[in-house]
């Protein structure tokens, strides 16, 4: 049976990228003299943790013709991903992001590449279709033709009454204009079934006069069934848009 035959539980779109993070804990990138590689990106790495966890998953995304590429592609199918959906760009280098170790929210840079080149195609179509979830995040909506190709997916995938999640993993080094982001989040939500941000995610995008529980409701209120907020020590508070809330202790 081939890839293509397969029911897929989880099809992950966009976001798969090198990490090259600090060796040491830093103040800032200027204080790191040495880095060591992982695979990363949002999407990604969640991809390669459902596969641990025994469900089939297939990821959809665009590295670079170059050394990177092919070493993420080989971590994924390591983790057990169906890699089948993973496009190679030679337009640009497999896309960078250099991160500061740190105790608190990490300095990072960002060098874009080939993941802002990941095409619509009739087998990813059909890979919505096989599916029983689609699962995304804001990082991989930032560019076109990305943007375009995952909006164009989840739309399918809503029509087919598909669970569709989104990770709102929103900053302003990826996404500049915050007013631009938030209306786009508007459209977006309403194709979304489950939400996931964290309270950084939150504040970043409403600000950081608001209450947990406030930010969960202005996520409520752009539209999707059910709101994560995870916030760190303090767990996760989760709402539903019938009214239901539940609050989950951290371990």
């Amino acid at each position: 049976m081939t890839s293509a035959d397969q029911t897929l539980t989880f099809l992950m779109l966009g976001e798969a990228v090198v990490d090259l993070i600090s060796t040491g804990i830093v103040t800032s990138l200027e204080d790191a003299n040495s880095f060591q590689r992982f695979p990363g990106g949002e999407v990604a790495n969640l991809s390669m943790n459902l596969a641990r966890l025994g469900h089939s998953t297939a990821l959809g995304a665009c590295v670079g013709a170059d050394g990177f590429g092919r070493y993420l592609k080989n971590q994924l199918k390591q983790a057990g991903v169906d890699a089948a959906y993973l496009q190679t760009c030679s337009a640009a280098p497999t896309t960078l992001i250099s991160v500061a170790r740190q105790t608190e929210t990490p300095d990072f840079i960002i060098y874009r590449g080939a993941d802002r080149f990941f095409q619509l195609t009739a087998e990813l179509q059909a890979a919505v279709s096989r599916c029983q979830a689609v699962h995304t995040s804001a990082g991989s909506l930032a560019n076109d033709p990305c943007r375009s190709t995952i909006v164009s997916l989840l739309e399918t995938a809503s029509q087919q009454g598909k669970l569709i999640s989104l990770d709102p993993n929103y900053h302003p080094r990826i996404w500049p204009d915050r007013s631009d982001f938030l209306a786009f989040l508007k459209d977006l939500y309403s194709l979304i079934t489950v939400t996931k941000p964290s309270l950084d995610d939150s504040q970043r995008i409403f600000g950081p006069n608001l209450q947990p529980r406030e930010h969960l409701e202005a996520f409520l209120n752009l539209g999707p069934e059910v709101v994560l907020l995870t916030m760190g020590r303090q767990g996760v508070l989760v709402g539903t848009s019938t009214g239901e809330y539940y609050q989950l202790q951290a371990n």
